[in-house]
């Protein structure tokens, strides 16, 4: 979710167990990805040359937000280890994630009235997205109930809290 520079709009989805048979063969298909992950191609070089870092965050005082596999600390954490994330192309596919450029998202609108999950990050920055109107949500849809989060803590606070299984924890922020 997180492997593209920080104002890149982007649009993610996935099937849940609730996600209906028809909503699986019509938007999912056959594919072997965990999540499609759908930018502009008009982002295409800012995704190839940015520079995102891994942090590695001990998991200990991370509760769940039950959301997307969200995780998020009340608590300063500092970093265990910081690393670059390098080829952020190579990165979503050893990640399962298959990564679709696009002239615009604007079709992807539909998404959010199946019954996969569907996630849209920094849509504002999306070409034509200003005043979009998003389709209606069926009743059990996927849709997620991540809310924007202020504050968190110290020195990850730019980041997303995301866990990565039992003892780690990883946070991408651009620096500088």
């Amino acid at each position: 979710m997180y492997f593209s520079p920080r104002d890149c709009p982007r649009t993610l989805f996935w099937p849940l167990p609730s996600t209906t048979a028809e909503d699986r063969e019509r938007h999912w298909g056959e594919r072997e990805a965990r999540i499609v992950a759908c930018a502009e191609w008009a982002w295409r070089d800012r995704i190839a040359s940015a520079r995102l870092f891994r942090y590695a965050l001990s998991a200990g005082t991370f509760e769940d937000l039950d959301d997307a596999g969200m995780h998020v600390s009340r608590a300063t954490v500092r970093p265990l280890a910081v690393d670059p994330m390098g080829d952020l192309f190579a990165a979503h596919e050893a990640a399962g994630i298959e990564l679709r450029l696009m002239p615009t998202q604007l079709p992807l609108r539909r998404m959010w009235a199946t019954t996969l999950h569907a996630s849209g990050i920094r849509l504002r920055h999306a070409a034509g997205w200003v005043g979009a109107r998003r389709a209606r949500r069926r009743p059990g849809s996927g849709r997620s109930a991540t809310r924007a989060r202020r504050g968190g803590p110290r020195g990850v606070r730019d980041g997303a809290r995301r866990a990565l299984g039992g003892a780690v924890c990883a946070t991408l922020r651009t620096r500088p």
